[in-house]
């Protein structure tokens, strides 16, 4: 055989190995990557970003859409907002004033912890990142701070006289506390629950509700014939810039998720009356048939009302300024919260201790936990789920 035939014979073997090489590195590729999209369709923690930036988020209901994709996270894939959320639980917060607690539940109504508050917690409320809830604690003039994380008492410091209604600034700047004792306003500022100023307000100031841009702010005072004290903010202070009467005894509050109205209950008669949120006119009243207490919206047309004179809450529809249904809960229920897709309602029984449980869908009670005693008021959280 000559020398260019062997050399001919070789350069053949040569390049049809180097085929057959490559043929065996694309077929085990194509198993691997197999492999890697079945790990990912059988395992939803691959599907979980580790981004906190869900957290700070405040959660809004939206009964559309169950399933909102978020585009482009870090596996290149598509996410549901449903599969997020498996990081987090929803916590029921309610202030025992028997026992000095607040009672944190799961949303099925076990109790996760009891948490030392000051005395007689009379009021209860959420910031708008979930990061703390606080109680205004009648009985030694305080407010109690809780960590949600950590479900704990981080802070508890004196406002004043009778310490009664509060809330917490949307734009999470301040922290309000009515004092009933003293006709005043504490305004705190949440960087360091320390600098504390006080603003007189009406006689008897019980609640402090307000608004959704955090502009005006208003405590309902019982003193007298009752009436509502209306501080509008600029630069972080807060001054006087109304005080009006909506009905007898002003008492409990609520604001529509769209910042135009603000309803305010009275403890004095049947009504509830509908405010506009630009001057704080009355825009209308509804007799809801028995006294009112507390109200939360559960959306812009829907206005649930605990009837503390009667065993029911009272469901208005807003465009109508009627009641459109009634629901039996028990006796005296006196706050209501709703989970954040709207879909749970949480109203507290004053004297039986009893958190109730209604489907918001179909009206129909789910459950009803005893928990304590003397339960004024209720709200909801969310945390990230603890590591097990």
């Amino acid at each position: 055989m000559s020398k260019k035939t062997t050399f001919l014979l070789f350069s053949i073997v040569f390049v049809m190995g180097a085929l057959a090489v490559a043929g065996l590195v694309f077929v085990l590729s194509r198993e691997k990557l197999v492999d890697i999209n079945v790990i990912a369709e059988n395992d939803s923690s691959q599907a979980l970003p580790t981004s906190d930036s869900v957290e700070s988020e405040p959660l809004e209901a939206d009964n559309t859409d169950d399933n909102i994709a978020i585009e482009d996270n870090e596996y290149g894939q598509n996410q549901s907002v449903e599969q997020v959320e498996t990081n987090y639980e929803e916590l029921i917060f309610a202030e025992d004033a028997n026992n000095n607690v607040v009672i944190v539940l799961s949303e099925d109504g076990n109790v996760i912890k009891k948490i030392p508050v000051g005395r007689e917690p009379h009021d209860i409320a959420v910031s708008s990142d979930y990061k703390y809830v606080a109680t205004a604690n009648q009985g030694d003039g305080t407010v109690s701070v809780i960590d949600v994380r950590n479900l704990r008492a981080v802070k508890t410091m004196k406002t004043g006289q009778m310490a009664h209604g509060v809330v917490f600034d949307p734009n999470n700047r301040f922290l309000f506390v009515s004092n009933s004792g003293e006709d005043t306003l504490s305004v705190i500022d949440i960087e360091t629950f320390g600098k504390q100023v006080k603003v007189p307000v009406g006689d008897f100031p019980e609640y402090v509700g307000v608004t959704n841009d955090g502009k005006y702010v208003f405590t309902t005072n019982l003193g007298g014939k009752g009436s509502v004290t209306l501080l509008e903010e600029t630069k972080g202070v807060f001054n006087v810039v109304k005080e009006f009467n909506p009905g007898v005894d002003p008492h409990g509050w609520a604001v529509s998720p769209d910042g135009e109205k603000v309803v305010i209950t009275n403890l004095g008669s049947n009504s509830t009356y509908l405010l506009n949120t630009e001057t704080f006119e009355e825009s209308g009243a509804i007799n809801t048939l028995s006294t009112t207490e507390f109200a939360a919206f559960r959306s812009d047309k829907e206005l649930w009302v605990t009837n503390i004179g009667s065993h029911y809450i009272s469901i208005i529809d807003i465009d109508k300024n009627e009641v459109m249904g009634r629901i039996e809960v028990g006796e005296k229920p006196h706050g209501i919260a709703f989970s954040l897709n709207s879909d749970t309602a949480f109203v507290p029984l004053y004297d039986l201790g009893e958190m109730i449980m209604i489907d918001a869908n179909t009206r129909e009670i789910k459950n009803r936990v005893r928990i304590g005693r003397k339960l004024h008021n209720t709200v909801v959280a969310r945390r990230e789920k603890p590591v097990e």
